[in-house]
């Protein structure tokens, strides 16, 4: 009851639609698959018509996907969050990357809410901390990844959760660790909280937990769906990412140009759809995709360094310079890998322009 108060607060917070996403959305896809080309020749229109039902046939398969996933989750009762009467006034758009927070998708770093008081006591931290110690000891592990720092310490990598709300509940002293909170990558502000807080904000935030130097922080963490929020974007990008790794790209690069004609506005979306042009040698699209997430978000820094490589292979020095440098101003910390693969290339641009400087002045 107490984290369903905390999620009905935190909706009512920050939520602000978007006018019309969806008709706009659905207008555009139905346009693009019902276009026909005028070809001169029959055998062009044959092939044409055969690729665009090949086409056809893997975003349907998709879309038929996402949706069954989030019908299971309905199924199940994994997306049952109800939402409040007070709620009544908004919607949710059905076909986002789904944020309840915030005028842009994946930009938005308002709605992030804290408890002023403790949501539970301290002898139910503690018991939800040894039952968590028992399930691991088990064998049950947790699906979060932390990476060692050159610090001695670990964070956990800047990203996005599958979810439309996220709750953290700290569980632990504070005087138990040093170190440790939750990094929000618009605001570069880590949240601490006292033990038994909650802390809200929406699932496409960038975020990450925050380097932990000593002791041990065990938080409870909670994912909200809404079982009339499909969010079939979001779905369909997990889709292409799963394509790449089994190595079907060119399936990967239609998924993903799929959720980015649902969700235009998502900078991730177009970041990963340049990453696949770049991969495929288009770099003329690739360069044009990584533009416009920088243009939608400012504060990630890996399409810079992506456009920092472009630049490098096109033999401009002093632009890549400038984007990995951009790079390393965003990354969460020097233990990033964007940070260290930022800051390497722009050592080695000074050193090219550096030789390139000598050699004119010696001409």
């Amino acid at each position: 009851r107490a984290v369903l108060a905390i999620l009905e607060l935190s909706l009512a917070a920050g939520y602000a639609s978007r006018p019309d996403g969806a008709a706009r959305t659905a207008t555009s896809m139905s346009a693009a698959r019902g276009s026909t080309a005028s070809a001169p020749e029959a055998r062009g229109v044959q092939a044409g018509a055969s690729a665009a039902r090949d086409s056809g046939d893997v975003l349907a398969d998709a879309l038929g996907a996402a949706r069954a996933q989030h019908a299971d989750e309905v199924a199940a009762g994994r997306a049952a969050f109800p939402l409040p009467a007070s709620l009544a006034p908004w919607r949710f758009d059905a076909l986002s990357f789904a944020s309840p927070f915030g005028t842009e998708s994946g930009s938005s770093s308002g709605g992030v809410c804290a408890t002023r008081l403790p949501l539970i006591t301290s002898a139910e931290c503690e018991s939800l901390i040894a039952e968590a110690s028992a399930a691991m000891a088990g064998g049950q592990t947790s699906r979060f990844t932390y990476t060692a720092g050159h610090d001695g310490g670990v964070r956990q990598p800047v990203h996005r959760d599958g979810a439309l709300l996220t709750v953290n509940v700290a569980l632990s002293d504070p005087s138990a660790f040093e170190g440790g909170g939750t990094w929000f990558e618009p605001s570069r502000q880590v949240a601490r909280l006292g033990r038994g807080h909650a802390l809200a904000h929406s699932s496409e935030v960038r975020h990450a937990g925050h380097r932990l130097l000593t002791g041990e922080r065990w938080v409870l963490v909670l994912f909200a769906l809404c079982d009339n929020e499909p969010q079939i974007a979001r779905r369909l990008a997990e889709l292409a990412a799963e394509a790449k790794r089994d190595g079907r790209p060119e399936h990967a690069l239609r998924l993903f140009a799929a959720a980015t004609e649902i969700e235009p506005l998502d900078h991730e979306l177009h970041y990963s759809l340049g990453a696949l042009h770049s991969e495929a040698g288009d770099e003329q699209a690739a360069r044009a995709a990584f533009e416009h997430a920088v243009e939608l978000y400012q504060h990630c820094p890996k399409p810079h360094v992506a456009l920092g490589a472009i630049a490098v292979a096109a033999d401009e020095t002093a632009a890549a310079l400038s984007h990995f440098d951009e790079a390393r101003a965003r990354a969460a910390d020097e233990e990033e890998g964007s940070w260290w693969e930022a800051a390497v290339n722009s050592a080695l641009c000074c050193q090219q322009l550096a030789e390139a400087e000598a050699e004119a002045g010696c001409a």
